[in-house]
């Protein structure tokens, strides 16, 4: 590959071939890795699956592979296959919504999966990866006329389908507490998995309902000392293990989702979220003598082992749903996102004010952050119960 094809991935084709020749092989090469660090691993995953969706589509919709730069007429036959309305198709038959042939050939590569129409945010995320690729080959408008974001606007407001939420249960602190139980335990006596899943729950929920990814990045040696006045003091490992952060501990947490490493973001930890903390790093410096750097929350194998990789998005889901039914909550309706969802509802039920609560769980959209305390107004006021 030359110089100038590797730089498509990285710009336009007409920067790239301008660069071209003032960049080495090495230089670009660094660049790409750069950029490749700075998407996080999901959206990777997410661009590179719609990507095999969408061209699967277009082979069975129109015969062929994927063109590049995509017309708009592309994007608007992906709009009326996807998000057409069900109770017209009924109707009106195979010349409404995706073709009979088209639906049957996408099943049959294993790629439609769920039935049609699709969700309005699937269809909105396809398209958007779609876009960014182009935009990637040197097409900058690509999907972006004001007829396909029009229509895909009027289509979205068309669809009669509830939006569906990550978790259907959200974990409030009683769910919380029966997850993981309310008694301060002996954490000598706990078996070093239970102690890690119990420190995970409890750390997770009191930082503001933690992504799961994010929880798996967590770092031993970001994980500081409170002052009594707020300021962050020296880092846990270096202090006597006997001695507990009187204030409470923070944990830099880097770049994630909303926040880069320059934000300096921080998350607080106090009470039983703190005391389990504490105690799980004790035990794994215990079982990993002189470890003072690498995730605070790493895999344990069948035999009790424990690994220095850190757990993975999947596993932290894994845990919740394992805690979940251990409680007697079905597990399907719950997953990890109902600590960060339960975490704010949990905050409306005490009368936290919503500013508050987002800068703890650093929510940066107030849309996404007032749902919740939307919701738990509308169930417990005054004017739902006017009926009697």
């Amino acid at each position: 590959m030359s110089v100038a094809d590797a730089l498509v991935d990285l710009l336009p084709v007409a920067t790239a071939d301008r660069l071209a020749g003032h960049l080495t092989p090495g230089d670009v090469e660094t660049l790409r890795d750069l950029v490749r660090a700075a998407v996080p691993d999901n959206t990777v995953r997410a661009v590179v699956s719609d990507l095999a969706y969408l061209e699967a589509w277009h082979r069975a919709a129109r015969g062929a592979p994927l063109t590049w730069p995509p017309a708009d007429s592309d994007g608007l036959a992906f709009i009326a296959h996807h998000l057409f309305r069900a109770e017209e198709r009924a109707v009106r038959g195979d010349g409404y919504g995706m073709p009979a042939a088209v639906e049957a050939a996408l099943m049959a590569e294993g790629m439609l999966r769920t039935p049609l129409p699709h969700a309005p945010a699937t269809v909105a995320r396809r398209l958007a990866s779609w876009r960014r690729i182009a935009q990637l080959r040197g097409s900058d408008e690509a999907l972006s006329s004001n007829t396909v974001r029009r229509t895909l606007a009027a289509a979205r407001k068309a669809a009669d389908r509830p939006r569906q939420r990550h978790s259907q249960t959200a974990v409030t602190r009683a769910l919380l507490d029966r997850m993981v139980g309310t008694d301060p335990p002996p954490h000598e006596t706990l078996a070093l998995r239970e102690l890690r899943d119990r420190t995970l729950l409890l750390v997770a929920f009191a930082t503001g309902g933690r992504r799961r990814s994010e929880l798996g990045h967590l770092r031993l040696e970001r994980v500081v000392r409170l002052e009594a006045d707020g300021a962050r003091g020296t880092p846990l490992v270096d202090a006597p293990a006997h001695v507990s952060a009187a204030h409470g501990l923070a944990i830099v947490i880097g770049r994630t989702k909303t926040t880069t490493a320059e934000d300096d973001a921080f998350l607080v930890v106090t009470g039983r979220a703190q005391i389990h903390l504490e105690a799980w790093i004790a035990a794994l410096q215990a079982v990993r003598p002189g470890t003072r750097e690498g995730p605070i929350f790493r895999a344990i194998d069948r035999w009790g082992r424990m690994g220095e990789g850190a757990l993975s998005g999947h596993a932290v889901n894994a845990i919740v749903k394992a805690r979940a039914a251990r409680a007697g909550i079905d597990p399907v309706r719950i997953s990890a996102h109902g600590l960060r969802a339960g975490y704010l509802t949990e905050a409306s039920l005490q009368g936290v004010p919503l500013e508050a609560a987002m800068r703890h769980s650093l929510h940066r959209s107030v849309q996404a952050a007032v749902r919740y305390y939307r919701d738990q107004e509308r169930a417990a006021g005054r004017a739902a119960r006017l009926a009697g």
